[in-house]
């Protein structure tokens, strides 16, 4: 435990203050690498064609993010800055840091809002109960609120806390009087957020399985690297939730410098691990082209095919054209095409066909020629004769008795 002999004195010890500040340091150099891997997915997804292919919503969606990660960064080199160069080295200037500090909780608590809405948003869209949809909704929308209230609510206390406890600094910040408990706004954050996490996760595998499963082995290989993918970026930011959360209730009523900051190294990353979660699924378009369209195939947006049956527009998730052509030397040709798509239920407005999958494959089909020995045969038999021992013979000389 801290004394008040180590605590109110002008230059921490160096246990309390490797204690303080290791945790936090660690989880904004973690930020830094993780941010630079986002960027990496970010330009991809514009090279690789996926930002022109991508409807409006998700390039807003996009661009916010970006933006708010570009924030996250620079408040992350402030603070590995800050802490580097400053000379206020009490054990609470160290754990508290400048008022600015603060920021960083609410920036992240809304680049992870934006991130779990959107995913939100797809992962509803393909479930085909309209009653499971909406309690999807509004329980995954509660959770999404309240970890964003709980952010705030932690980015508030800490400023707070910093102001009051650094104009007196002979006094511990553990007895100042706060709208809540620092750490337990901490954890209502990172409960919330995780539980939000997994349900989404949960709710977009089960949907995207369902949808389109038994089309053909390959795309239910794909299919199953998807969720398997999805499953292992979103466990990253639930699992870094689950982590914070529980550290901020364990040592909610502590006053002990030594593990005040042990929850800090896992809420930091999650803007990062948010970030790459989201654009780890929109590639899922590009995946499936891949996958699919090596001979020729593109995965375009489409809104319904009219020629469709009416109950095939409505039921199908993904549309699927394959189409197959075969030319002969003359240049003519025949083709044949199918269309699969899984069900859709009746619970929406408009018929959920995010996506067309197309295949073309070409086949050339050749015939032999006949060589000219062939040729002069066949014209030796048409005319009635026969070649015998070397010499010609007609045929009607042979038979005439």
């Amino acid at each position: 435990m801290s004394t008040p002999d180590d605590v109110p004195a002008m230059i921490a010890d160096q246990r309390v203050a490797t204690a303080t500040l290791a945790p936090y340091i660690t989880g904004l150099v973690t930020l830094v690498m993780l941010t630079g891997l986002f960027f990496g997915l970010f330009i991809e997804f514009v090279k690789k064609g996926d930002w022109k292919a991508s409807p409006r919503r998700v390039k807003v969606v996009a661009c916010f993010v970006f933006a708010f990660m570009v924030f996250c960064l620079g408040l992350a080199y402030e603070e590995i800055v800050d802490t580097a160069v400053s000379q206020k080295r009490s054990a609470a200037e160290l754990f508290l840091g400048p008022a600015q500090s603060n920021i960083l909780p609410i920036l992240t608590g809304v680049t992870s809002m934006i991130c779990q809405t959107f995913l939100m948003a797809r992962a509803a869209f393909l479930i085909p109960s309209q009653y499971l949809r909406y309690a999807f909704l509004v329980g995954t929308t509660a959770l999404i609120l309240l970890a964003l209230a709980g952010a705030a609510l932690f980015s508030t206390c800490g400023y707070l806390i910093s102001k009051l406890t650094l104009n007196r600094i002979a006094q511990s910040f553990f007895d100042r009087a706060m709208p809540m408990n620092y750490f337990v706004a901490e954890a209502i954050w990172l409960w919330s957020s995780a539980a939000a996490d997994v349900l989404i996760s949960i709710a977009l595998s089960i949907s995207l399985h369902k949808r389109i499963r038994g089309f053909n082995a390959t795309l239910d290989g794909v299919l199953k690297h998807l969720i398997l993918v999805g499953l292992r970026t979103a466990a990253y930011s639930a699992a870094a939730s689950i982590v914070g959360a529980a550290l901020s209730t364990a040592f909610a009523n502590s006053s002990d410098y030594h593990v005040t900051t042990i929850g800090f190294a896992w809420w930091v990353l999650l803007p990062g691990l948010h970030a790459i979660s989201l654009f780890t699924t929109l590639s899922t378009r590009r995946t499936f082209a891949n996958a699919l369209g090596m001979n020729g195939g593109v995965v375009s947006p489409m809104v319904h095919d009219i020629e469709l049956p009416h109950e095939m527009r409505r039921g199908s998730a993904f549309h699927s054209t394959t189409q197959v052509r075969a030319e002969d030397d003359a240049g003519k040709s025949m083709s044949q095409t199918s269309s699969v798509g899984g069900g859709a239920g009746r619970g929406g407005r408009r018929p959920p066909v995010p996506l067309v999958v197309k295949v073309e494959q070409e086949r050339k089909i050749t015939y032999d020629v006949r060589s000219d020995s062939d040729e002069d045969f066949l014209a030796r038999e048409s005319r009635g004769r026969r070649t015998i021992d070397g010499s010609p013979r007609d045929c009607s000389s042979a038979f005439a008795f």
